[in-house]
């Protein structure tokens, strides 16, 4: 359930970018969110061969999210690229308690501003990238999607960059538009279950190109679950 101020009691947050989880996690428990489930890639036998999150990094994540009040804090993780491991961790997150939110955090639109990397050799480690982003990007929605219309209701957030492709390698970009373009498509299917789907679509602006900050972000997010027909949200940086 999302109450008046657009809170959730309990949520999901789902990806490779641990940058944003922090803030994010902070967000919602002080908005007294009494249940929070991190799932995130990680290789453990070798960290820096994909691009699935360091081991250090969720560390941090855990220490800072129980520094902020998270005592029913769970951590599920899968191999990078294992799409049967990332929908069974999703499953049985559900299977021990509803889920109000969801957000997922797969693509790169919090990344270093790459001005021309479009000019980037189209070389096949790109393409492998991209494929694997936009596999599991649709595997999580999907999941999601499913196990939130089995409980009858909950809000599903795809975070995307579709505002800013000019910055991304051709791989890259057909990785995300692929994935905005299914979150709008799977919200049109899932609200006959009772559940929405909010895309907040990344901005930058300036001559720097400053990317869209974690706390807009949040805060954004938050605004967009209180406007009942609000299904995109535009999050542009200060």
């Amino acid at each position: 359930m999302i109450d008046s101020m657009g809170n959730a009691r309990s949520l999901i947050i789902i990806g490779t970018q641990l940058n944003l989880t922090p803030v994010l996690i902070s967000k919602f428990i002080r908005a007294s969110t009494s249940r929070v489930v991190l799932i995130t890639a990680v290789d453990e036998t070798n960290p820096a061969a994909h691009p699935g999150a360091q081991l250090q990094d969720l560390d941090a994540v855990v220490a800072h999210a129980r520094g902020q009040g998270a005592t029913n804090l769970e951590v599920r993780k899968y191999q990078p690229g294992n799409v049967a491991e990332l929908e069974q961790q999703i499953s049985e997150a559900f299977a021990v308690g509803d889920i109000d939110l969801a957000i997922t955090t797969t693509t790169s639109q919090y990344a270093a501003p790459r001005l021309g990397s479009r000019e980037a050799p189209f070389d096949s480690l790109s393409i492998a990238k991209a494929t694997q982003t936009f596999t599991e990007g649709l595997v999580m929605l999907r999941q999601l999607a499913n196990c939130m219309a089995s409980q009858g209701s909950g809000h599903l957030v795809a975070l995307t960059d579709a505002e800013t492709l000019d910055d991304h390698p051709i791989a890259e970009a057909a990785s995300t538009v692929g994935i905005d373009s299914y979150a709008q498509s799977l919200g049109e299917t899932a609200k006959s279950h009772g559940v929405r789907v909010i895309r907040a679509r990344a901005s930058r602006v300036g001559l720097m190109q400053k990317p869209t900050s974690p706390q807009d972000l949040a805060i954004a997010i938050s605004e967009a679950l209180l406007k009942k027909r609000k299904n995109t949200v535009k999050v542009i940086a200060d």
